[in-house]
C-alpha cells in the first residue's frame, strides 16, 4: 500500500498524457454517440505542494474560445522523427 504523495509521484513520473474525452450521446433522437478530444495535458515529471505538474498542449475549439495547440519543445523533438517525410 502506497500513500497518495507516493501515488502522485509515480504518476508525475510514469504517465506522459492526460487525454479528457466527451461523450455526446444523440441515441435518444436517432442518431449516434460519438466521442471528442476536449482537452491533452502533458504531465511534466514535476511536483508542486505534492501534486503533478500539467501543461495544456491542446483544448479543442468551442463556442466561447478557440482551439489551443501549445505542445511543449522538447516533446515536439521527441516526435518528430515519427512524422512521416513527405516527397
Amino acid at each position: 500500500v502506497m500513500t497518495i504523495e507516493e501515488a502522485y509521484r509515480q504518476i508525475a513520473h510514469n504517465i506522459t498524457f492526460l487525454v479528457h474525452v466527451t461523450l455526446v450521446d444523440d441515441t435518444w433522437r436517432g442518431g449516434t454517440r460519438t466521442r471528442h478530444i476536449t482537452e491533452i495535458r502533458q504531465l511534466t515529471g514535476a511536483l508542486e505542494n505534492g501534486r503533478p505538474v500539467t501543461h495544456l498542449t491542446y483544448a479543442a475549439p468551442t463556442p466561447t474560445s478557440p482551439g489551443v495547440f501549445h505542445p511543449d519543445p522538447a516533446l515536439v523533438a521527441e516526435l518528430s522523427h515519427y512524422e512521416p517525410e513527405v516527397t
